[in-house]
């Protein structure tokens, strides 16, 4: 089997929510050599879009999303111990959390893994997080980054709020702020003033790590 045919099939069966298929995909992806961070945001995250896609459409309801989501972290298990993330020059603090309004997290999950993996210290709020709460966390912690991420696009709405949230409470120039999910573009990151969006999970480390450049965030908080 190819490595396109693997990462299909990995793709396919967490669509499909078939954790005895994407298991098998995954070892195999592992037997060819395919790097599991490329297994997991070219095979995994691809399939978690369409998901998430077909719940937005009503094609698929919570009972769907559920077995995708399990037969997703069935690979995520299988791969994770293989996974080698570049470390990033700038190992910052990052507070992250799917904004409120929404439950998904398997993409939030993604990110938070590789940057543990890249040497950050993160801050997981969970899913369904309040505005104040992402605002609260940054300045306990005084993070270099806040992570906002949102699979439906009303929920992503609430992302122009939070920003309008860090700009009142004075600490917009502190920190980063990096937004992603399946409906969010990086058009329209720009649009909301986000300093940046990912399309994956894998380089959603390294667009951290150039915000932070970028902002000269390193000491903002000194």
């Amino acid at each position: 089997m190819s490595e396109t045919e693997v990462l299909s099939k990995l793709e396919t069966s967490v669509v499909n929510g078939d954790i005895k298929a994407v298991v098998a995909a995954a070892n195999q992806a592992l037997q060819l050599g395919i790097d599991p961070s490329k297994a997991i945001s070219e095979g995994l995250a691809k399939g978690m879009k369409v998901v998430g896609e077909k719940y937005e459409n009503s094609e698929y309801y919570l009972p769907e999303v559920v077995m995708a989501a399990a037969a997703m972290y069935a690979a995520v298990d299988i791969l994770k111990p293989h996974i080698k993330v570049e470390p990033t020059k700038f190992k910052g603090k990052i507070v992250i959390g799917t904004i409120e309004g929404d439950v998904h997290d398997i993409g939030k999950n993604l990110v938070k893994l590789m940057y543990i993996g890249a040497g950050w210290e993160v801050f997981d709020l969970g899913k369904d997080v309040p505005l104040k709460t992402f605002i609260d966390k940054a300045k306990d912690e005084k993070a270099n980054v806040v992570a906002a991420s949102a699979l439906m696009t009303t929920s992503m709405m609430r992302m122009k709020d939070l920003i309008d949230l860090l700009k009142n409470e004075r600490i917009r120039d502190k920190v980063g702020v990096l937004v992603g999910g399946a409906p969010v573009s990086e058009e329209y990151a720009k649009e909301i003033g986000a300093d940046g969006s990912a399309p994956d999970a894998v380089k959603a480390v390294k667009v951290g790590e150039k915000i932070v450049v970028d902002k000269k965030l390193e000491n903002k908080w000194a």
